[in-house]
């Protein structure tokens, strides 16, 4: 991936995690300041209500477990009252504000640290009048409750700890004993009460980035696979159609080693002909995958200018067409390809071809000899177009022979030992192979025959390369067959129609 695509996804990640964390904290903080003002009115209540039962009915005796010193006077009460009172009417305030107003996520953050410190100096005000061993240990409970709700990270959970240790520092300087060991130690050791805070904060915020990247990364490979599933149905519509019948019979199988792939086969039977002239051609893109089938795309569109242009285009100007594209506009990417050009004419009985680079296919007559299609020129690309030569060549292609055509994918399976199949197991496996069509009696012949019968030879190469393979495909395979079905004609095409076939003898 490019440095732009990183980047591009990095923000796209980033700015959906700020969303989400804003929800979230809206939320959160919501139930925070519900819960925890809650909390507080029962605290407010357990202390001030303990306070009276204590002076009502055991004034001589000091309870610690109801939390009221007895030791406080009317005014240090009534400024404790007054001070948790407003604790609350802050967090009942905030509470109402966050859940009938929509804040941006940096103000709501702003907002849960100001609540903290806010609560904090009410408490360190208070604490000038009403001395205690610890002004900050209350305020510690609450940033360890915010911790836990709050989707902090570690510098917004230490931010209110740092203003309050500060404040902290000041009012003992300014308001405390200064004989009191206590209250020096108590400062020194203060620190400590955010540290557990400050830890919750960092762990789940960890734990939160690492969910979020998960939950991210499946929702994009969902639409990945989506996506890439509309591709391919995209890309298989470039493929073109089988023909089961006719004088010439034209069948593939494709196993792309991954949803999409860089082998291609383009089929043009010009109609004007009644299906007796066929031009084919094999192609296979370096790379695999998406980008290899971009770039099939792209191959498609130049083959259907060519063929717009010239039906009949000979195999050679064809590939040297190729050539030319390639070598302007793809090579330069470090894209190259091997391709595969035949045409078939009925009418003379020839197949003539142009190859590329191109895994050598084969011929086998109706006979059982096999004859074989070698490379007659450069892998495309690689050459600049004068220096670029196709050499075409031809020979005959009768009644009852096949051209079996495929791509390096089948010929490089490797078995467990390491050993692929090679050039001469695909030879070995045309010429061994049943003939699906030439060995028919022309009195049998039909039809819905030859529609059974066709592809037999690719779906009979496509096991036997499964056979020899040994674990997963590291490579495209496509294989290809053209048949010259025996005792078919074709009749005359009437204006406007099709070409019907049909079996003689």
């Amino acid at each position: 991936m490019s440095n732009h695509g990183t980047n591009q996804y990095t923000t796209e990640f980033r700015h959906e995690f700020e969303a989400d964390t804003a929800s979230l904290f809206s939320r959160r903080l919501a139930r925070f300041t519900m819960v925890w003002g809650l909390v507080g009115v029962v605290a407010f209540v357990m202390r001030f209500g303990g306070a009276v039962i204590e002076r009502r009915f055991f004034p001589e005796r000091d309870l610690w477990f109801l939390g009221t010193p007895a030791a406080w006077t009317g005014g240090q009460w009534t400024t404790m009252l007054l001070a948790g009172a407003l604790v609350l009417a802050l967090y009942g305030a905030v509470w109402a504000v966050v859940r009938n107003v929509r804040i941006p996520r940096t103000r709501l953050t702003d907002i849960s640290v100001g609540l903290v410190v806010a609560e904090g100096l009410i408490g360190l005000m208070a604490w000038t009048l009403v001395p205690t061993s610890s002004p900050l240990a209350p305020v510690a409970m609450t940033h360890f409750a915010a911790a836990l709700f709050l989707p902090w990270n570690l510098w917004q959970a230490i931010r209110p700890m740092l203003v309050l240790l500060g404040a902290n520092a000041l009012f003992t300087l300014l308001f405390a004993p200064h004989g009191e060991a206590e209250t020096w130690v108590s400062l020194a050791l203060s620190p400590a009460l955010g540290i557990p805070g400050a830890v919750v904060a960092w762990l789940k915020h960890s734990r939160r980035i690492e969910a979020y990247k998960l939950k991210a990364l499946a929702r994009r490979y969902g639409e990945f696979r989506r996506e890439l599933l509309d591709a391919r149905k995209i890309h298989e519509s470039l493929f073109p159609q089988a023909i089961t019948d006719g004088p010439i019979c034209f069948w593939y199988e494709y196993e792309p080693m991954r949803s999409i792939g860089g082998d291609f086969v383009f089929a043009h039977c010009p109609k004007e002909f009644g299906g007796r002239k066929m031009s084919v051609v094999l192609v296979d893109v370096t790379g695999h995958g998406i980008p290899a089938a971009l770039t099939v795309n792209r191959l498609h569109g130049e083959l259907e200018r060519v063929f717009a242009e010239n039906p009949l285009a000979p195999p050679g100007d064809v590939l040297e067409l190729l050539n030319r594209y390639i070598h302007l506009t793809l090579a330069k990417h470090s894209i190259y390809a091997t391709a595969l050009c035949v045409r078939i004419d009925c009418d003379s009985d020839t197949l003539e071809y142009a190859s590329g680079g191109h895994p050598p296919a084969f011929v086998r007559a109706v006979d059982g000899t096999v004859h074989e299609i070698e490379s007659t020129a450069f892998v495309l690309g690689v050459c600049p177009h004068p220096e670029f030569q196709a050499e075409p060549r031809s020979l005959r292609f009768g009644p009852g022979d096949a051209l079996i055509a495929y791509t390096d994918g089948a010929m490089e399976a490797r078995d467990d030992r390491g050993r692929m199949l090679g050039v001469c197991g695909m030879r070995s496996l045309v010429a061994t192979a049943q003939s699906p069509l030439g060995m028919m009696s022309r009195r049998t012949l039909s039809n819905r025959v030859i529609e059974h019968r066709c592809g037999i030879w690719t779906r009979g190469i496509l096991e036997a390369v499964e056979h020899h393979r040994s674990g997963v495909a590291d490579d495209d395979t496509l294989v290809v067959e053209i048949t010259r079905p025996l005792g078919v004609e074709t009749a005359a095409v009437p204006a406007g129609g099709r070409e019907v076939p049909r079996a003689d003898g």
